[in-house]
């Protein structure tokens, strides 16, 4: 994701580069195209260089910033699964753990259960803080895929301009999988900690351990959810319903232009 984020970077300048050079010694009262839409209190068009340089310099900072905030979900939601996956490790052969640590079925069960209690807080946590923001981001990924699908299958452009808004439309649809794949495997994994417990040698426990197997077992029925919003979890069909209001919308757009 990092390369093909330098890459539309890449592009981006270089598709804005022939538009600088056309522009630079134009003379005209008309203001000059610029990278990104801004205002300043100065004109622009006596200033052009200058005001072309912030330009790029406002689209560096965007990049890097989109970055860090796909970075910090993946991040947060990889650490989840990290510690899920070790659950299913020490519920899978208790009585290894049992003796490694050299402590009894009895604390090994409730160090799980503490392990499992805490992992449950923190998505309530994660969710409480990201659900809205994941909302937004929602929202407005088909709009986004579907605007630049447009402009690509609709408007004429030079090469570059055409590879920019491919590597862009790509990056978006990766996003989109990326962070539904890893909030899909959450929930995958969150209920397969009960096939872990079953695996473990159940049947040769005391009837207080079983008891306490028992009610983790009806608790890792229920999934852990990352939520957009309120209203339902991130998973692979919610990627897939945002593709498909994608393709909903350039098709209407693209018969409207036909007609």
């Amino acid at each position: 994701m990092l390369f093909v984020l330098a890459l539309i970077h890449f592009l981006f300048c270089a598709s804005r580069y022939s538009t600088y050079m056309n522009n630079r010694d134009l003379n005209s009262t008309m203001e000059k195209p610029l990278p990104v839409p801004q205002w300043h209190f100065f004109n622009t068009n006596k200033h052009y260089t200058l005001v072309y340089l912030l330009g790029w310099l406002v689209s560096v900072i965007e990049c890097t910033y989109s970055l860090i905030t796909i970075t910090l979900f993946l991040t947060l939601m990889i650490f989840v699964l990290s510690q899920i996956s070790e659950l299913h490790i020490i519920a899978r052969d208790i009585d290894f753990y049992s003796g490694l640590l050299q402590k009894s079925q009895l604390q090994i069960l409730f160090l799980l259960v503490s392990k499992h209690q805490k992992i449950i807080k923190y998505v309530d946590e994660l969710n409480k803080s990201m659900r809205q923001i994941l909302l937004v981001e929602f929202l407005l990924n088909s709009i986004n895929i579907a605007s630049v699908t447009v402009v690509i299958l609709v408007y004429e452009m030079p090469i570059v301009y055409l590879l920019f808004n491919i590597n862009f439309v790509a990056l978006l649809v990766v996003q989109l999988f990326f962070l539904s794949w890893h909030a899909n495997e959450i929930e995958i994994q969150s209920l397969l900690l009960c096939e872990s417990l079953y695996v473990s040698e159940w049947y040769n426990f005391e009837p207080e351990a079983n008891k306490i197997i028992n009610i983790m077992m009806i608790r890792s029925l229920s999934p852990l959810n990352i939520y957009i919003g309120i209203f339902y979890p991130m998973t692979l069909a919610t990627a897939l319903t945002t593709m498909k209001t994608a393709y909903s919308y350039v098709t209407m757009i693209v018969s409207f232009t036909d007609n």
